[in-house]
Order: structure tokens, then sequence, then C-alpha cells
């Protein structure tokens, strides 16, 4: 393709500029659509070509109508198109704008040809030399389109005026073949000073903000000091205050802080770039604090924007790092409530935008707020010295830490930083509506945690019900029963002692509920215990772990109502024809003893499985694109290796979309607690949990 525009300087790279400069292009045409069209019509309307050439005149009409509709998608879609592809919009608004100036020389040349010059030929002329000099303004950046352009625009009429061979039709031609010279040479100057200006005024700017980074460097540097130094004495005081002294834990702790706060201020912290799976990562950090918050009456809960990528590419250990540390902040400084943690994903372009993560604290009325300000209860410190060494953290990570106290609550935190989204397809592992005709009740005294709830059930196709107490619940499920569509299921949570949730559970067993399938949230240190005080076991109630989030959610419904989710059944008997079997395996272990393993479990629930002791090998074996990819977790450090090769492999062949990769726990040996650190999208353990490993398999083979 001719190169209508290659960018040679940084301003010309500058994505924010190309897209003003763009814009300012796609605003000024649609002007001229609208203008262009009606002054077509006025300069025709009346005269002899209408007369002369009807069939003519339909023909060119329509295709002028034509290519201003298409033209018109490109300008007035503008803010939707042009953010997927910059480079593809331009090229494509180029193609349809040259083309759109070959048809007007044709009506020209028509006009021309058909009238010799007399009745409206001549005001179809002045406007065309009008309108095309006005056109050099908007197309000026774009210099070699802009001389396409105008001679495709212009020159075409010129040669049809010669063809007429006479005194006034060579004036005509003479004229426009020396106003289109005029015109180029103006237009290139045009083009030379909008760029120039603008490399002008981006180095002054980048000047500025180099100052301004330098100065701000050096105010942030002497404060991260100041207060790393204030809290590395507090902890060194606690530390040596403890009878007995603690174990050397606290001492590594700070020694490891003292670490990373010393390569923050020398910038010797290098980021290391990984995809990961950021939703089932944040879900899992989340999940670390559950058991430890429940013991001090506290709630813990996550909510995933629609708008999160399923993997991101960037340093997730480090990420992992800055959340928990201001999730174990918030911990420490509420008494009784709900901690918070929201997560979003701003794209600013096609593959790459602005990761946001709020932690924030929801305290109970009359419960103490751990503000300063708070006469009921004695100020604590909100910060420590990991949150410190978190903000140089975000920094190195092109972001920050924002704190804002939010009055009548507590204190929220909210962490940004620049990321890139890893697939091209931009692929999300929720909104699969699978429960579409399903009716849920969902019971919760937060309306925080039900309104977030809500959301997600509603994402999994379900008509959702809500209610805050338990005894209104019973009322809403009772009344529901008689309909012809009974409410199916109720999501509630177990909390405290656990007994307004046991009561309740005992009530829907028995009876006229006892249809009405039970979703309980517990933690892991709750579900023994909540087994213990429910006894007999009915066969309607279900666990699913906390954090509640939509992949919990979702697979829990797949269990409980079996083999009435027809949507996934659907997606599994695709499969089937496409393959000959469910899904398509490729396993990779150096142990052969494992593979086989691996193989037999598969084998006997009908999935084609291929097993690799050879890391090359299975990498070759990507470009058949299976399902999934099975990795053994007995080697963290070849693991690492082979995900992040795996991920290159990829990229390198320009997949749309990523192939699922789940870590496969090697019995009691397996490690599992860097598995989403590593770039993993899940972990399945076909030792202990066979059926829970068969139907993730199966659940990220349908997805993928």
């Amino acid at each position: 393709m001719y190169p209508f525009f290659v960018p040679v300087s940084k301003v010309q790279k500058d994505r924010r500029i190309m897209r003003e400069t763009d814009m300012r292009m796609a605003k000024y045409s649609r002007r001229g659509l609208i203008i262009n069209f009606l002054a077509f019509l006025i300069c025709l309307y009346g005269g002899r070509f209408i007369v002369e050439n009807r069939e003519l005149t339909i023909i060119l009409t329509i295709g002028l109508l034509l290519i201003t509709f298409i033209r018109g998608i490109y300008v007035f879609r503008f803010d939707q198109i042009y953010p997927r592809a910059p480079n593809k919009w331009r090229n494509q608004y180029f193609i349809v704008t040259l083309l759109g100036a070959f048809w007007w020389s044709v009506i020209t040349c028509s006009v021309t040809l058909q009238l010799k010059m007399q009745g409206e030929a001549p005001l179809f002329w002045l406007y065309t030399i009008v309108f095309f000099s006005t056109t050099a303004h908007a197309f000026a950046p774009y210099r070699n389109f802009l001389s396409t352009y105008q001679w495709l625009a212009l020159m075409p009429a010129a040669f049809a005026a010669v063809m007429l061979t006479t005194f006034e039709a060579y004036l005509y031609a003479g004229s426009l073949l020396g106003f289109y010279f005029v015109l180029n040479h103006q237009c290139r100057l045009m083009s030379e000073n909008y760029w120039e200006r603008l490399e002008a005024s981006y180095a002054l700017s980048r000047k500025t903000i180099s100052l301004e980074e330098e100065k701000k460097d050096t105010r942030a540097s002497a404060r991260l000091n100041s207060d790393f130094m204030h809290f590395l004495v507090k902890d060194f005081k606690k530390i040596l205050d403890d009878e007995p002294p603690r174990p050397g834990s606290s001492l590594f702790d700070v020694y490891k802080n003292l670490k990373d706060f010393q390569r923050i201020l020398t910038k010797d912290i290098k980021l290391k770039r990984n995809v990961f799976n950021i939703r089932h990562e944040l879900q899992h950090i989340v999940a670390e604090f559950v058991d430890d918050a429940e013991k001090k009456g506290v709630m813990v809960e996550s909510a995933l924007s629609p708008t999160l990528p399923m993997r991101l590419s960037g340093d997730s250990r480090r990420l992992g790092e800055i959340v928990g540390n201001l999730l174990s902040i918030a911990l420490q400084n509420i008494h009784s409530g709900l901690v918070l943690l929201e997560a979003e994903f701003m794209r600013e372009y096609e593959h790459a935008g602005e990761l946001y993560i709020t932690v924030s604290t929801i305290c109970h009325k009359n419960k103490g707020l751990f503000s300063a300000r708070n006469e009921s209860m004695p100020a604590v410190t909100l910060e420590n010295l990991d949150y410190v060494v978190s903000e140089g953290l975000a920094e190195i990570m092109d972001g920050s830490i924002e704190k804002v106290e939010v009055p009548g609550q507590g204190v929220r935190y909210r962490f940004n930083a620049k990321m890139e989204v890893a697939d091209l397809a931009g692929q999300l592992d929720f909104h699969r509506n699978y429960f579409s005709g399903h009716t849920v009740l969902l019971v919760h005294s937060n309306a925080s945690v039900v309104d977030i709830k809500r959301q997600e059930l509603e994402a999994l196709g379900f008509t959702v019900v809500t209610e805050t107490q338990y005894k209104r619940a019973v009322n809403v499920l009772a009344n529901n029963s008689k309909l012809k569509a009974p409410i199916e299921a109720v999501v509630y949570y177990y909390e405290g002692d656990g007994k307004e949730a046991l009561d309740f559970c005992n009530t829907l067993s028995s009876g006229d509920l006892s249809f009405v399938r039970q979703i309980i949230a517990v933690s892991a240190n709750q579900k023994n215990t909540f087994y213990r005080q429910l006894g007999e076991q009915s066969e309607n109630v279900f666990m699913v772990d906390k954090p509640v989030g939509l992949f919990e959610l979702e697979s829990t419904f797949h269990v409980v109502f079996g083999d009435i989710s027809e949507a996934l059944e659907i997606s599994r008997r695709q499969i089937a024809a496409a393959d000959g079997a469910e899904c398509v395996i490729h396993c990779f272990s150096e142990s052969t003893g494992a593979n086989k393993f691996v193989s037999k479990k598969l084998k006997s629930h009908d999935i084609k499985v291929c097993t690799y002791t050879n890391e090359q090998a299975l990498l070759e074996s990507l470009s058949a694109r299976p399902d999934v990819v099975l990795v053994d977790l007995a080697d963290v450090k070849v693991l690492r290796k082979l995900v992040k090769d795996l991920r290159e492999n990829e990229k390198a062949g320009g997949a749309e979309t990523l192939i699922p990769v789940l870590g496969l726990a090697a019995g009691e040996d397996g490690d599992t607690k860097a598995v989403y650190e590593l770039g993993l999208d899940d972990n399945v353990d076909l030792h202990k949990a066979e059926k829970s490993a068969i139907d993730t398999i199966r659940y990220w083979a349908t997805l993928h």
C-alpha cells in the first residue's frame, strides 16, 4: 500500500498528539461532508444538466450519497472506531476520501463535458476550487495524502476542459492547473509549519515535565526517607519490647522492606514483565485474608469490574505485594465492618491502559471509626513501613497510591499502575449467560455486598431478588413458592457465630421450601464448623468459598443445577463435534510417571491428552492450538521459564487469544502459593479432587 503517512519524529509517533490531529481532521470532515452534498444539489438544482441528463444525474447523486455515507461512518463514529486501531482508521479513511475525490472529479468532468463550460458549469468549477482549497487546512498534516487528494479531485476536470478544444475551455484548464501548483506549494508550507510548531511545543513540554519530575523526585525522596526512618525505628522498638521476643519472621520482614526501600531510592528495581491472570490473582490475594478477618468480625470481599481483562502483562509479584500490603493495613485499622477490594481497568490505547485497585473500609455504624478525628476510640496509625515501600513500588510502576479519608467510613486507598493487555482480543472470563431464566434470592445485611453480588449474579443470567433479613427472606421464598416459576436458589453468607445462617438453613431444609437450593458462602475455617452444626446435611445445601467472585459463583451453580445448564452442554457438544473429543489437552511434566497418571485420568473422562517431557516439543505443539495446557508444579523454576517461553511463543505467532495454562498439583509436593504470580490461569489437583479438577479443565476448554 502507498505510504500516505510515515511517522518519522517523536511528535508523529506520540499517540496523544496523533489522536488530536486525526480528531481535528475528522471534525472538519464532518462539516465538509454535509456542506459538499448540499452544494452539489444547489449547484445543479434548476439547471440544464438535470433536465438534459436525468439518468446520469441520478447515478452521480446515488454514488455521491453512498460515498458520503461511508465516509460519515468513519468521522461520525470516530470515538468508537479510532481507539481500536488508530493506524487502521487513518489508512482506511484516506482510501475512502480518495474514492470521494475521484467521484467528485467524475461529477465535474460530466458537468464540464455535457454543458461545455456553459450554464451551471462555471458555478460548479468555482465551488470546486473554493472547497478543495479549504480542505487543505484539515488535511495539511498529511502531506503525501493531501497532494494525491488534490490531484485526483482537480486535474481530471482540467483534462476534461482541454478535450472541449475551445479558447474558453483552455483558459479554464490553464487557470485550474496554475491554481493546483500554487495550492500544492501552500499546502507543503502549511504541513511543515504544523509539525515544526508541534515539535517545538513538544520539546518545551518535555523539558518542563523533566524539570517538574526532578523536583518531584527530590521532594518525594526526602519525604520517603523521613517516613521510612520513622517507621523503621518504630518497628525495631516494637520487636525489642516484645516479651518473649518474636521469632525471626518480624526481623526478616523489616530486613526485606529495608532492602526494597534501598533499591527504590537508587532506582535499582527492575520490573519483570510476564502474562498473568489478574482476576484470579486478585481473588487469590483476597482469599489469604478472609480467615484472619473473620476472627475479628470483619468481612473481606472483592468487586472486579467488567472492564478488567482476563490477562494483563506486568510484574505480578510486585503487584501482589502492593495489594497485599493495602489489604493488611485496612484490616489492622478496622474493628468491624467490611473491607472491599475493587478493581477496574481503563483502556488508554488498544492494548494498554491503567489498572485501578481500590481498598476501602465500610464500618458498622456506632462501632467506631479508625479516623484520628473519631473521639469514641483512640487514634491509630493508618500507615506503616509496608505502606511506604508500597508507595515507592507504585512509583516504579509508573503509578501511585492515593489516600482519601471518607467521612463516616474510614480511609480509602486507591492504587493505579500502567499495564498492557496480554490477550489481543481482550478476552474476559465471565459474562457467560448460562443461567438465563433462573431466579435466585440474595440475602445479606450489608447494602454494598448486596449491590456487588447482585450485579455478578445478573452477569451470569440470573433474575435476582435481594433481601437484608433472614425472616423476610423466608417469607419471600414462601410467597414465591406458590407461583408458576418460584425462586430456585438462595445465596447467603455464614458470618459471626453462624446462628442466623444455621437457623435459616434448617428452616429451608425442611418443609415446603426444601426444594430451594442453598448456596452458602463460607471461609476455609468456617466450613467444618458449619458442617458440624448442621448435623444431617441436606442434598440441596452447597458451599462456595470466600471471597465469592464470578468464577466461584459460576463453578458452584454448574454443580447446583447439574445438567440444567443447557448453554454449557451446547458448548461441550460443539467442541466434541469439532475435535472428536470433549477437549484436547497438552500436558507437560519432566516426570514420566506424572504424565502417565494424568493421561490415564483424563482419558477416562473422554478427554484427548498429549504428554510432553521436553519443553521445546511442547512449544512446537502449540501450533495445533490445544484447548488447555497443563504444567507440573513440582519445580517452580522450570515452571516460571516454561510459562514465559510459552507466552512469548504465542506473542511471536500473533495469537489473538491465549491458551489457558493450568497448574497441575503434584501430590503433596505441589507448590500452589505462587501459581497466579507465575502467570498460570488456574490450579487443579487430580489426586485429591478429581471431579473438581475435570470440571475446571472443561470450563477453561469451553472458554478458549
